[in-house]
This record gives C-alpha cells, sequence and structure tokens, in this order.
C-alpha cells in the first residue's frame, strides 16, 4: 500500500476548508474583504494576470500568521491558507531535495520547514515577495540544517532528472512562479537550462551536477574534488569546459535571435560565489 505524502493530505484537507467564508477578522483588509471564500483568496493567487494582487494577498495573510506582531494573536486560519498558496511551489521544491529521503520524507520535511518559515516570517522589514522570500528561506533552511548534521560529506544531488521531464527550451517560470505570478530565482532558471542540456545531449550529467553544486549548492571545487578524486583546478577545468558546451548550445538554441544573450547568461547568473 502507497503512503500517501503530506501533500495529499493536505490537498484532501483543504478541499473541505476551501468553500469556508473569510472570517469576519479579515474584513478590515482592503486586500482580502473583496473575496467571499477562502478559495476565492487562493483562485486569485493562482492567476499570473496581476502578480500585485496575488503579493497584497500573500501580504495580508503572512501578517496575519506570523507570531511576531505584539497587537495581534497568530491566526492559524491565516497560516493554513497561505502554506495552501505555497504548495505548488513546496511540491516542487521537495522533487529537487532528493537528499531528503522519499517522497512522504521530502513532502515533510518541506512542509514543517516552510510552516515555521510562515510563523516568522519578518514582515515589517521583508512586506512584499512574499511567497519567493518563504520558499527561497525554506529552501536555504533545509540546505543549512544539512549541511550542518552532514558535516563535510554535506549536500552534493540536485534533481536534474526531475527537472529533465520538463522537455524544450524552458520558458523562464517554475511551479513557484506559475503558483504566485512571481518570476523565477536565477538559481531555478539554470536548474531548468541544465534540465534542457542534460535531456537534449548537450551536457552529460555528470556535467550538469557539476556545475549545479559548484553554483548552486555552493559546494566547493575542493570538496568536490576530493570526493571525485581530482584536485581543485582540474574540477574548475572540467566546468569551465561544460560551461563553455552549455553557452553554445543555448545560442544555438536561440537561432540567432535576441534571446541569445539572455540564455547564455543564465550559466552565470547563480547566486553565491564561485569557486575561488
Amino acid at each position: 500500500m502507497t503512503t500517501q505524502t503530506l501533500f495529499a493530505l493536505l490537498d484532501a484537507d483543504w478541499a473541505t476548508l476551501a468553500p469556508t467564508p473569510l472570517p469576519a477578522r479579515w474584513r478590515d483588509d482592503p486586500a482580502l474583504a473583496a473575496h467571499d471564500t477562502l478559495a476565492d483568496l487562493v483562485a486569485v493567487t493562482e492567476r499570473r494576470a496581476d502578480p500585485a494582487a496575488s503579493d497584497r494577498i500573500l501580504a495580508a495573510l503572512v501578517r496575519r500568521a506570523a507570531d511576531d506582531d505584539a497587537d495581534d494573536v497568530a491566526d492559524d486560519l491565516a497560516a493554513r491558507t497561505l502554506l495552501q498558496m505555497l504548495l505548488p511551489g513546496a511540491k516542487a521544491l521537495a522533487r529537487r531535495l532528493l537528499w531528503l529521503g522519499d517522497p512522504a520524507e521530502r513532502a515533510a520535511a518541506v512542509v514543517a520547514c516552510l510552516y515555521e518559515q510562515i510563523r516568522t516570517y519578518p514582515f515589517r522589514r521583508r512586506p512584499a515577495r512574499v511567497a519567493a522570500n518563504l520558499l527561497g528561506d525554506t529552501r536555504q533552511r533545509l540546505l543549512h540544517a544539512a549541511r550542518t548534521s552532514a558535516g563535510s560529506g554535506g549536500v552534493t544531488e540536485l534533481s536534474l532528472e526531475d527537472l529533465a521531464e520538463q522537455g524544450g527550451l524552458p520558458e523562464p517560470a517554475t511551479a513557484t512562479a506559475l503558483a504566485t505570478g512571481l518570476e523565477p530565482s536565477p538559481a531555478e532558471e539554470l536548474l531548468a537550462l541544465l534540465a534542457w542540456a542534460v535531456d537534449d545531449g548537450h551536457l552529460t550529467g555528470a556535467q550538469a551536477r557539476l556545475i549545479g553544486q559548484s553554483r548552486i549548492a555552493d559546494t566547493p571545487c575542493e570538496e568536490l574534488g576530493a570526493t571525485a578524486g581530482l584536485g581543485a583546478h582540474s574540477l574548475r577545468r572540467r566546468r569551465q569546459r561544460a560551461e563553455h558546451a552549455l553557452m553554445h548550445a543555448a545560442r544555438a538554441a536561440a537561432g540567432g535571435t535576441g534571446a541569445e544573450t539572455e540564455l547564455a547568461q543564465l550559466a552565470r547568473r547563480v547566486p553565491g560565489a564561485e569557486c575561488a
């Protein structure tokens, strides 16, 4: 018998909660007052036509859900609604973090961490781009926890296989962006480009992992080289050749159009420092 993931349980629970009318205590917020039910709020955040309206709803909910406001009691329903809005992004995150375990373990870890970020979100300091901030914070917390517990043998694997299922040259959108109307991060764009390159045979899986591990996961080249039995200098040269192949493939796919420069620069638009 297949064990249901926490994602499936939350979706089933939401089917019951969705028709719930908005609480009277939410009616004093203009971002929420125009909507009748919880389902109406979620529907707005799923549309990409008006990302500003989506962010206003997310901000209004996180103000109620976070427990750092001395004037108000943290609102459990607001936290649950916000969690549901972010569930597509959480599912995408869990698919990438294979080192968290099997699907049930990944779902539980991501949801627990995301819920904690919702409850402690510093909304006064970060009032905009709420979805991107919460999902980004969740990813960073999970990476930090894994590295701390694993020491020098920390996180090295990236889920290129799942991303490769997208097929074709990826558009600049991810599950997170589709759910919230927000643009994907440079790291997400690069992961999608790597998946495309592997799927079309421009890079091997090993080349893509090397770029992802050093550029996105910020794993030092010395650490990667020690694992592979190579010196850091040799590994950097391998990465350089792989990135040149990636950019050449991106230029060729762009067909000499205006998209050429943007595609070629994706491999360089990654957060974190390069291997020194």
